[in-house]
């Protein structure tokens, strides 16, 4: 997917043959210089994507584009004929975007090739290349693409495998949190490309009841399974609202009715009934069921269903053709063996339906793990004969990580120390497991549990870690600190723990030292002070949570904020906006006047979230120091096409001044949820820079 910025830079390099350096096309941008490179390599994809041999490359810090004229001209056509919209799309993406419309019913199973190159804005023979690889992919989801004559073609299919293709395009590899289940939404504008027209709140509403059915039959999804679990509710409401129901979903088992899972769905079912005024019937419950204890896969069935007898002896047959391949005796702890019974139980479920899986880390674990992951393979062989299939990579996988742990736990010891920590993860509890036993060989720490990303807040509640360690970036602002690691463990995260072991172990220190100040300074202080001081002191000893914003909090001022600024349009905005650092001598009146021509230029570049732009020109002789101004409108306002934004956030660099921290926090800032209701509800100036500055906004 390209954006605006980067169609920007393609068309200056590729097409015009501009020369550019890295640096120059940061301070442009006002990204940083891995944002750059990163822009260059979607640049290089897209042209790969779309057939073009020749590649950017970069040699000290320079990037050059060597082609010949006639393939500059073929990229400037692909380019124009995509440049009134907020994506270009890639060949991959064009792929999507044929097969939803295949998918979609009010095609009535036919669509032309004069009506997607129309769409697309491709040529015919474009087109026929890419109709290749939708075949390709289509055959992956046991979905068939059918000539008709010249007319055109349609899809083929049991809408059971449609709604698979469709939740694997919605979710992807990595989902982690239910907000990005509409990706596509996103840059596909015509309305039959919306999969969903479901809010945020009916989102959430599905999000309440999908806890409740967790609660009732006691089982923890984990992130990416609770996503998906969403997103086939969704799919499932919008199909049969569209009058798609699924094939007749006959059940395995003859007592599947009796279990506690099938009446939580077939009670969920009456509430989307009720709540979409729709006829579920009882297949869907059935579909529904499957996907619920298939996403169970690593916390593990509760049920007291007496009904597992083939799962048991499946569970065990595996571990004793792996002992038997490996000449290996391996036994599981009575926690993980729970675990690893659990998982084999939804594993057989999913094979019994057909359901597939996704494993983030497959690539990883067949890389650091080869040998185990291809004994698991054999060790699993004779599952082919029960089911008429084979066990899909993506399961090998999570059952070589069960194993991987089983090894390393021989001979390993127990070392407990003071510090507490909590591992999250979002792909399911035996990759933290994987973490956790991992991290035990090489530090002592005392393990307080394992938990989701989307239940660290709850863990919290609950627990008081020093340290949270996560398989993914955690949205939230904690109270604790957090490092990042890959499930495997690198050799670049262990350094990174050595190093962040200590600081840890010297914020306890802190925060001791801190605690005992305030015990005697709120003797002589009134109250209205003290959450000051206290913000202030969290600063100074580095405590969290305290302000992620220093380097804003180093040049912003209290009177560097504006509220409630009126303004016609976004002409304006920039003017008033950019008028405290006119008055301080930080910009001339040009610079004023380039902030407004890059624009004019480059579209709404500048948004970089919803609600905030961020107006700047690249780095002059009218900059004289760094400045940076935020103003509140009244009124939303729009740019361009863009509408809705709240808030400019402007700023003014020198070239020669060390600015991209200062644009990552603002980044950073942009995306901070209390923030953001900050600013719509700041009732002073000084609300905003105390939540900057000292990381509260309360009224003195």
């Amino acid at each position: 997917m390209l954006n605006k910025r980067i169609v920007t830079i393609l068309r200056d390099i590729c097409i015009d043959g501009k020369a550019a350096g890295v640096e120059a096309l940061a301070a442009q941008y006002g990204i940083s210089n891995r944002m750059v490179r990163y822009d260059l390599n979607h640049i290089n994809e897209f042209l790969k994507e779309n057939g073009f041999s020749t590649q950017l490359k970069v040699k000290k810090s320079e990037v050059m584009f060597d082609t010949s004229a006639k393939e500059r001209e073929t990229i400037k056509a692909l380019i124009d004929s995509w440049y009134d919209r907020d994506y270009i799309l890639s060949r991959k993406e064009r792929a999507v975007w044929i097969i939803f419309r295949l998918l979609h019913p009010s095609l009535q199973g036919i669509i032309t090739y004069e009506t997607l190159c129309e769409e697309l804005k491709i040529s015919r023979s474009t087109l026929i290349c890419d109709i290749r690889y939708v075949r390709k992919r289509l055959e992956g989801w046991n979905l068939k693409m059918v000539s008709i004559g010249k007319k055109g073609f349609c899809c083929i299919g049991k809408e059971k495998a449609i709604r698979s293709c469709i939740r694997n395009f919605l979710t992807g590899e990595k989902a982690y949190a239910a907000e990005q289940l509409f990706e596509y939404q996103v840059r596909f504008h015509s309305p039959d490309m919306n999969l969903s027209s479901f809010t945020t709140d009916e989102i959430d509403w599905i999000k309440d009841e999908t806890d409740r059915m967790q609660k009732k039959v006691g089982v923890i999804l984990s992130d990416m399974d609770l996503v998906t679990f969403i997103a086939v509710i969704l799919i499932a409401v919008r199909r049969i609202r569209m009058g798609c129901l699924i094939d007749s979903f006959e059940a395995v088992r003859p007592d599947i009715k009796n279990w506690r899972e099938y009446d939580c769905c077939r009670r969920l079912r009456d509430r989307l009934s009720k709540r979409y005024d729709i006829m579920i019937p009882e297949d869907e419950i059935i579909y529904l069921m499957s996907y619920f204890i298939s996403a169970s896969k690593t916390y593990g069935l509760k049920g007291e269903r007496e009904d597992c007898l083939k799962e048991d002896l499946i569970a065990n047959k595996i571990i004793a053709r792996f002992n038997k391949i490996t000449g290996k005796h391996i036994s599981f702890s009575e926690e993980m063996n729970e675990y690893f019974m659990n998982h084999v139980k939804s594993m057989v479920f999913r094979m019994e339906f057909d359901i597939s899986v996704t494993n983030p880390f497959l690539d990883e674990i067949k890389q650091k793990y080869p040998q185990i992951f291809i004994s698991i393979l054999d060790s699993c062989s004779f599952l082919e004969q029960y089911f008429g299939k084979r066990l899909s990579e993506h399961e090998i996988g999570y059952m070589a990580l069960y194993f991987q742990m089983a090894l390393e736990d021989e001979g390993k010891e127990e070392h407990l120390q003071e510090k507490k920590i909590v591992i999250t993860c979002a792909s399911g509890v035996v990759t933290g497991k994987v973490i956790a036993n991992r991290m035990q060989k090489r530090f002592k720490f005392h393990l307080l549990g394992t938990t989701s990303c989307h239940h660290i807040q709850e863990f919290l509640k609950q627990e008081e870690p020093d340290l949270i360690i996560s398989s993914i970036p955690l949205k939230e602002t904690l109270a604790v600190p957090v490092i990042v690691v890959s499930p495997m463990l690198t050799k670049e995260d262990i350094n990174n723990l050595k190093d962040m072991l200590p600081a840890v172990e010297k914020q306890k220190d802190n925060k001791q030292l801190m605690e005992e100040i305030l015990s005697v300074v709120e003797e002589h202080v009134e109250p209205v002070q003290m959450e000051r001081i206290k913000n202030i002191l969290k600063m100074n000893f580095h405590i969290e949570p305290v302000t992620a914003y220093k380097e804003i909090s180093r040049i912003l001022s209290l009177e560097d904020i504006l509220l409630n600024l009126q303004v016609s349009d976004w002409r304006e905005g920039i003017r008033l906006s950019a008028e405290p650092m006119q008055k301080k001598g930080i910009i001339g009146d040009s610079y004023i006047t380039r902030m407004i021509e890059t624009v004019e230029r480059l579209g709404a570049y500048i948004v970089i979230t919803d609600d905030i732009a961020m107006p700047h020109a690249a780095p002059g002789d009218d900059v004289y120091s760094f400045g940076i101004t935020m103003a509140v409108f009244n009124e939303p306002i729009a740019i361009f096409n863009r509408d809705g934004i709240k808030m400019f956030i402007s700023i003014a660099m020198k070239e020669e001044e060390n600015y991209r921290d200062v644009i990552m926090e603002i980044m950073e800032l942009a995306e901070d949820r209390t923030f953001i209701e900050l600013m719509y509800h700041a009732k002073s100036p000084e609300n905003i820079y105390r939540y900057i500055v000292y990381g509260d906004s309360a009224e003195q």
